[in-house]
């Protein structure tokens, strides 16, 4: 894959590509395997702290941009990305705290936000990101939950954090990031020499042999406060010396004319920003054929976006298909070259994978149907502070179960038909049915409440819900209590319906699957 650049940098972008995506490779599978393998093995290194590692990859490039605003221009190169986490994590020891220690963060992407993450990490405090469009509700909730020590805040997001902490009763140290009055700001302590650096390690990290003027760059839409945008996506343009253009916040009106004034050659899009591309009259051949990949995750690519896209940045461009969960980060990609429509790409080096029966749960040979089984060394420890949970989730030999539906191909292809859990996903976020069902219910005319995912075009599902009822309530009412009490992405887009009852089997469980018949066929 090369660049529409220069025949001279052409080469180094598709190395870079290539070192920033991994190098799927091909996984050993037949039809006799239970157990798919990816036969390459994970990189050694000598890092003892993760700041160091991702941070490390910038030796030799200091003076290349690492971060731009869309918004207000501002560039960070590596060198000062490096020098701003050492001194944020030196000020973080200046407070008190230290290895364990949680550092709440509250607000939308930023400049200075990856310099807040890698810097608490760089001295051994946990990282707990919260998302910017949460309730002051929601927002106790994770302060509490996480233990937090501290926060940093949005400016516009105080009087929610200040709302939360009360909900608590426990008040915590606060720092502004982006705009702010009154409060310590990041911008300022970053640049504090009165403040020694931390020095997590000695940077002892190979250094990139990477390091040519040409910067690709990478459009960074998903937020820090999940997984994908944290680790997926900064994580490893830090890592492997790629500029990340950071957008705080989406505005249809300018978001295609951001890409295009930045030439930004590797874009990650959920289902719900590619079709708003798609349909955008400017995302076009004569003005994206620059693009080397778009990637994209979070809900399956119908066959007809995969054609567009792939036409739109032909010829040298390509539609990399992600699959992952936040319980074992990104775990399957299409390798470099090789995309299969209906399919999400191979498992990454040092992972395994298998099929497992929906009802015995014994092993299932390649090709045929079942719940979608992962083993390797990115799986997460636990769920914090819910070892029920836990144990649901990870088997005693180590298999973390997803809760999809696929199969493999004898290539070692996965293909996710179906999903197991109830659990909705709108965008990338998981959205609880039975966190908004509780909402639902402080109602006092609902009697019962079943919420499913529906497919919806912009976001990949939505929340519905179905309900029971007293008399005297509406739908209108349902969904705007549910907006009062819940963040944005948790809002009964798919819409609210009223039953004389809920369908149930002989239990008295209610059949979701039947609301989901229903749902699609308009009631």
């Amino acid at each position: 894959m090369t660049a529409g650049l220069s025949v001279a940098c052409s080469q180094l972008l598709r190395r870079r590509l290539c070192a920033f995506l991994g190098n799927v490779g091909r996984c050993i599978a037949t039809s006799a395997d239970v157990i798919i393998r990816n036969k390459l093995s994970l990189p050694p290194n000598s890092a003892t702290n993760f700041a160091e590692y991702v941070i490390g990859g910038a030796r030799g490039r200091e003076n290349q941009t690492a971060v731009v605003c869309s918004d207000s221009g501002r560039l960070v190169s590596f060198g000062a990305l490096k020098d701003a986490a050492f001194r944020w994590g030196g000020y973080l020891l200046t407070k008190g705290l230290g290895r364990g220690s949680v550092v709440a963060v509250l607000s939308p992407n930023m400049v200075d936000y990856p310099a807040v993450v890698f810097g608490t990490i760089s001295v051994g405090c946990v990282y707990t990101g919260i998302n910017p469009n949460y309730t002051a509700t929601e927002v106790a909730h994770q302060l509490k939950d996480s233990g937090a020590e501290m926060v940093v805040v949005f400016g516009p997001l105080l009087e929610v954090a200040k709302k939360a902490m009360a909900i608590n009763k426990h008040d915590l140290p606060m720092v502004a990031i982006g705009p702010s009055d009154g409060l310590p700001n990041v911008a300022d302590i970053v640049q504090d020499a009165t403040i020694n650096f931390a020095d997590p390690a000695k940077l002892r990290h190979q250094v990139s042999t990477y390091a040519s003027a040409e910067c690709p760059s990478l459009v960074m839409t998903l937020p820090m406060f999940h997984l994908s945008g944290f680790l997926a996506i900064s994580s490893l343009a830090i890592l492997n010396g790629i500029k990340l253009l950071n957008i705080t916040k989406f505005k249809p009106q300018t978001f295609i004319e951001i890409l295009l004034e930045h030439k930004v050659n590797m874009m990650h899009l959920v289902p719900s920003l590619l079709n708003f591309a798609l349909a955008h009259p400017k995302f076009t051949r004569q003005n994206f054929s620059h693009v080397d990949a778009v990637l994209s995750g979070a809900a399956p690519v119908p066959p007809t976006a995969v054609a567009k896209v792939s036409d739109v940045i032909a010829p040298h461009g390509q539609l990399l298909h992600i699959y992952g969960m936040t319980e074992t980060l990104i775990s399957h990609q299409d390798p470099v070259g090789d995309t299969r429509v209906g399919f999400t790409g191979q498992l990454l080096p040092g992972l395994e994978g298998k099929v497992v029966d929906l009802t015995t749960g014994e092993d299932l040979p390649v090709g045929q149907v079942g719940e979608l089984c992962t083993r390797g060394p990115t799986l997460m420890k636990a769920y914090h502070n819910n070892a029920e949970a836990t144990a649901a989730t990870l088997d005693q030999d180590g298999w973390l179960h997803s809760g999809d539906v696929g199969r493999y191909d004898v290539d070692g292809y996965v293909s996710v038909v179906d999903r197991i859990k109830e659990l909705i996903k709108v965008n990338s976020l998981q959205v609880s049915p039975s966190e908004i069902e509780d909402v639902i219910l402080q109602l006092p005319q609902v009697v019962e409440v079943s919420v499913v995912g529906v497919p919806h075009d912009m976001t990949g599902e939505a929340p519905r819900a179905y309900i029971t009822t007293k008399g005297g309530i509406d739908e209108k009412t349902v969904m705007a209590h549910v907006q009062q009490h819940c963040a944005k992405h948790k809002h009964l887009t798919g819409g609210v319906a009223i039953l004389a009852e809920l369908p149930k089997n002989a239990t008295g469980k209610v059949m979701r699957k039947e609301l989901v018949k229903l749902a699609a066929a308009g009631k």
